[in-house]
């Protein structure tokens, strides 16, 4: 008896996981005096297109993850000169408690981290898929 009910409690919080994947999205903005270069790209799957050199007054092309159904995320890390911010994109699913009868949600989260006397922003986010799908794009950028 322990056991069905075991296999009971499993099954209903399977079923709440979504059903769907969690891409991130996100492009950068140069608003320097000079070229953004890649030093380092770490996600939890594959970002398409790679991010490449962003030149000045440009936006890069926008890269896509998708690392499953529970979680997505990406950090990017741009360098001018001395300048160096670290871009970070990730939305998580945090599934419903069947007991309790709560929804499942997503988190999204965009934020930045600047060294070397770098400005580094989240100009734009759109949420607008992340309750949903847990979709969500965020435009970054760097001066």
């Amino acid at each position: 008896m322990r056991f069905t009910a075991f296999l009971v409690a499993v099954g209903a919080m399977v079923a709440g996981a979504p059903a769907f994947a969690a891409p991130v999205s996100l492009s950068f903005q140069n608003a320097g005096t000079t070229a953004m270069t890649v030093s380092r790209v770490n996600t939890c799957g594959v970002l398409a297109p790679t991010p490449t050199t962003v030149n000045i007054g440009t936006t890069s092309a926008v890269s896509s993850t998708d690392c499953g159904s529970a979680a997505s995320a990406a950090n990017v890390t741009y360098r001018m000169g001395t300048k160096q911010c670290i871009f970070r994109i990730s939305t998580i699913f945090t599934p419903g408690n069947p007991i309790l009868g709560t929804s499942g949600y997503w988190t999204p989260n965009a934020n930045t981290e600047a060294s070397g006397g770098a400005t580094c922003r989240v100009v734009s986010q759109d949420v607008s898929g992340v309750f949903t799908t847990g979709a969500f794009k965020a435009v970054f950028s760097m001066r």
